[in-house]
């Protein structure tokens, strides 16, 4: 969330520079020289128009359009418009553990997509019965994701699923100590925070 205020914050420099312009330089004018304050003023707002159109149009919007297809990808999504998605349904449908392999190709293929990972943990846990490794799958999703809510999110998961394999409590506990190091301001962060406090 922060990320994207401070791109958001970032893509309208051009919009302070031009009012910062314009107090400082077009207004002076206008009470004496009307019409030039006015060109000048008109002038200034196309090319800011067009420097700032630029901006969203290279920068802003392929950056929140990317973040968008991860919510939605986390959430609802047709299987058949997806391979990962789809062959998921497969493994779990007809309940096919030996294609996990090739759903972990798939995505690392695709590494920076959450549901991805999500997947391929669930397909771990609840096909291939090991936790450890769909633990280890989450953490391996936080470092690829790009959102800090998300990989907050994989590494909650994954200490959650570290606290029902005996003998791993310890490491659960070092990754919601991390949750709450890193990553503070997130849901995932103050829950791991609060969990620790509690003991």
């Amino acid at each position: 969330m922060m990320y994207r205020l401070g791109q958001l914050i970032v893509g309208f420099i051009p919009l302070y520079i031009f009012s910062g312009w314009a107090l400082l330089f077009v207004q002076p004018q206008l009470e004496h020289h009307a019409l030039r304050a006015i060109a000048m003023l008109l002038g200034g707002l196309i090319v800011m128009a067009i420097i700032q159109g630029i901006i969203f149009k290279l920068w802003l919007l392929p950056s929140w359009a990317q973040a968008i297809g991860e919510r939605l990808y986390a959430g609802n999504y047709v299987p058949e418009d997806d391979p990962i998605a789809s062959l998921a349904a497969t493994i779990f449908s007809q309940h096919r553990p030996d294609l996990i392999p090739k759903l972990e190709k798939l995505v690392l293929a695709d590494s920076s997509r959450t549901r991805a990972w999500l997947e391929l943990a669930r397909a771990l846990e609840q096909e291939a019965h090991d936790i450890s490794l769909a633990a280890d799958a989450l953490q391996r999703g936080a470092a690829a994701v790009k959102s800090k809510d998300d990989r907050a999110m994989l590494l909650w998961r994954a200490s959650i699923l570290l606290l029902r394999e005996k003998g791993r409590e310890e490491e659960a506990k070092k990754i919601r100590e991390r949750l709450a190091g890193e990553f503070p301001h997130t849901a995932y962060g103050r829950l791991a925070a609060t969990s620790l406090s509690r003991g």
